[in-house]
């Protein structure tokens, strides 16, 4: 069951960098690839966890008021910043097991975001409303999951 999930993750990673978003994948790809949305790259483990917090709480907020050329931005760069948790996480000096929970639920966040992704259906040029509500829970929990090595010391 964790292979499988694992698998779905890596695919559907795969086919979000492969497929990207309308015509703005090309200039996307002409842009580094970590800034979709000139977001600055966090540089440490919590500035990624306060970093997610504040983007998914945006998209949360622009897919209510139904803003949503804004949240496929914003979703692009939750995947890169979500891609690199585990390497800062890595770098912030965590031991194996923590590293291990932390990507573990980094890869949950990932494919639950990529809900919302596929769930737009941005990459048909024409994106469509997504219900928050159907991932809220999932993304609260992750983050607090993620949230909660913040406060602790690596080796704790």
């Amino acid at each position: 069951m964790y292979s499988s999930h694992l698998l779905r993750v890596a695919l559907v990673a795969v086919s979000f960098a492969m497929v990207g978003c309308g015509p703005q994948a090309e200039v996307a790809e002409k842009k580094d690839s970590v800034d979709h949305n000139e977001h600055a790259m966090p540089t440490t483990y919590a500035e990624s966890v306060t970093d997610l917090r504040e983007l998914l709480t945006e998209i949360e907020t622009h897919l209510a008021s139904g803003e949503l050329n804004e949240v496929d931005h914003m979703v692009h760069d939750v995947g890169d910043i979500t891609k690199g948790v585990p390497k800062m996480a890595e770098s912030a000096g965590f031991d194996e097991n923590k590293l291990g929970e932390i990507k573990a639920e980094s890869d949950r966040l990932f494919a639950t975001v990529m809900k919302i992704h596929e769930g737009m259906d941005a990459h048909s040029g024409e994106a469509k409303s997504f219900d928050y509500s159907t991932v809220k829970s999932d993304v609260t929990e992750s983050l607090y999951k993620l949230e909660s090595y913040v406060e602790k010391k690596p080796t704790e």
